[in-house]
């Protein structure tokens, strides 16, 4: 008969399994279940990591890359509600994940709500690792790695998310919105005489945590709500553009997304060709239309939540037309979906998910609950409206509390 152990104060499920000095083993020597349990630990922890993250640091996105794109483009929407032009500098390190002090990662690791166990479990994890290069048959002796990374690990992007998480701005009234590595810098024009104060605290910030600030890769953007008379300083040492690739969106510095869709249209008609190539090969159409769903729909519809209101009706008949032409190619297969459901159903599910985690990264953007002493009618969420502006119209939380 199979025994029965505990595990974190719960009582495990008879199996044809032993647990001994921690590792799960079943009668066939396998491993499968102690590796579940591992990742199920290592999920929670990382939750548990991006959970102290948020609560630390309100402009660090760790959910999707679409909420990273809905948070900067409402952070900037809500400054040009009361002034002329927004400065949105993308920030760029030189090596940001190979140049993580492993010393200061483990410092900051200490103050989240993590146990002891699984704390030693991720510095031991990138402890003890060296290099050595091989030439032409000969191989260096062995260098201890102190900084960085592992890249293609699920604790990496998490590790350099918390190395920034105490990057903030040094002025109030300026906003900062980071990704991973994507660092975004927004000065209203009421703080323009801020930007080199604040450029300097993030090179300070930078020198401190073994970081470099790459001022000819970083960029400047002058968002306006309409065309300027006059235009901003420039920043010196940095190069100013019209338009910033963020995430994989292309947002112009009119919050126009002609660039953006003109991007989605050429990949998309190399797609269809390639698509078609498929199909005179003899690709069934089952299988034909599954790669369709995987490539071409998947790329028109990435972030959409993000960009898709800032579109005006002759773009959003462009993404149409695509798929109108796989249709006529026999591409899209026999579904009755269209692309606006497929675009319709990405901004329910998202604003679905931000309704229902109460940790969601975009929470916070959320209005107070209404409160009501009457017994009305059940309503799809328990929001206050926030009132409509010219700005804030196309954002995604403003947009879904209305027609959600």
């Amino acid at each position: 008969m199979a025994s029965q152990y505990i595990l974190d104060n719960k009582r495990l499920k008879e199996s044809e399994s032993e647990r001994d000095l921690g590792v799960i083993i079943d009668k066939n020597l396998r491993f499968s279940d102690h590796c579940n349990n591992v990742a199920n630990s290592a999920n929670v922890a990382l939750g548990m990591i991006k959970i102290t993250i948020n609560s630390k640091s309100k402009s660090i996105i760790t959910g999707s890359t679409t909420a990273a794109i809905i948070y900067l483009l409402n952070k900037i929407t809500t400054m040009l509600e009361k002034i002329q032009y927004v400065r949105v500098i993308a920030l760029d390190f030189s090596k940001a994940f190979d140049t993580v002090k492993h010393s200061e990662l483990c410092r900051k690791l200490a103050g989240t709500q993590i146990t002891d166990k699984v704390y030693n479990w991720i510095t031991d994890y990138i402890s003890g690792r060296f290099h050595c290069t091989k030439y032409e048959g000969k191989i260096s002796a062995p260098e201890k790695i102190n900084a960085s990374i592992v890249q293609g690990s699920a604790i990496g992007p998490v590790a350099y998310i918390l190395t920034a998480s105490d990057l903030k701005v040094a002025s109030q009234g300026n906003e900062m919105s980071k990704y991973a590595d994507d660092t975004y810098l927004l000065i209203p024009e009421s703080n323009d005489h801020t930007t080199q104060d604040e450029l300097v605290n993030v090179e300070n910030w930078a020198r401190a945590n073994n970081l470099s600030l790459n001022r000819a890769k970083t960029k400047e953007m002058i968002v306006a709500r309409r065309r300027l008379i006059t235009s901003p300083n420039t920043t010196s040492g940095i190069e100013r553009v019209t338009s910033l690739n963020v995430l994989g969106v292309e947002i112009q510095d009119d919050l126009k997304m002609r660039g953006h869709i003109s991007n989605l249209i050429a990949g998309a008609n190399r797609d269809l060709f390639a698509l078609k190539t498929l199909r005179n090969h003899g690709l069934p159409q089952n299988n034909l239309a599954q790669v369709c769903r995987a490539t071409l729909v998947s790329k028109l519809t990435y972030a959409s939540p993000a960009w898709r209101a800032y579109c005006n009706a002759e773009e959003i008949s462009m993404i149409s037309a695509v798929e109108r032409k796989a249709r006529r190619w026999g591409l899209w297969g026999d579904s009755r979906e269209t692309i606006e459901n497929v675009l319709d159903l990405a901004d329910k599910q998202l604003f679905e998910k931000i309704l229902k985690q109460p940790h969601h990264p975009l929470r916070g953007l959320m209005p107070p609950i209404k409160k009501t002493v009457y017994n009305l009618r059940e309503r799809s969420h328990p929001f206050q409206l926030p009132a409509k502006t010219v700005c804030n119209t196309r954002n995604f939380i403003t947009r879904m509390l209305y027609n959600f």
